[in-house]
């Protein structure tokens, strides 16, 4: 098998979209910053929790990615995939 050929499939990945419920711009260290909240609350701190989403040094950069998050509606991360199978 050419390593070149492999999909996240072949490593036990997978694709996982998250919903998010609120996004805000803000500046820190000279930067500025793009963080939103989660829309499904799993663990207790996803009350409050702001993730970061990424880091800009332009205003309007991190004004584009915010509109983008806010029409897409979620984040795209990757895992490990979560095989169920049922036993007879």
């Amino acid at each position: 098998m050419d390593i070149r050929d492999l999909t996240i499939a072949d490593l036990g990945m997978e694709y996982a979209q998250t919903p998010i419920k609120q996004i805000r711009i803000h500046r820190t260290d000279g930067k500025w910053k793009v963080e939103y909240k989660k829309a499904k609350i799993r663990l207790p701190w996803d009350y409050f929790w702001w993730y970061s989403d990424g880091t800009f040094l332009r205003y309007q950069d991190a004004v584009d990615r915010a509109t983008d998050l806010k029409h897409i509606g979620f984040v795209v991360s990757l895992r490990y995939k979560q095989d169920i199978f049922d036993v007879d």
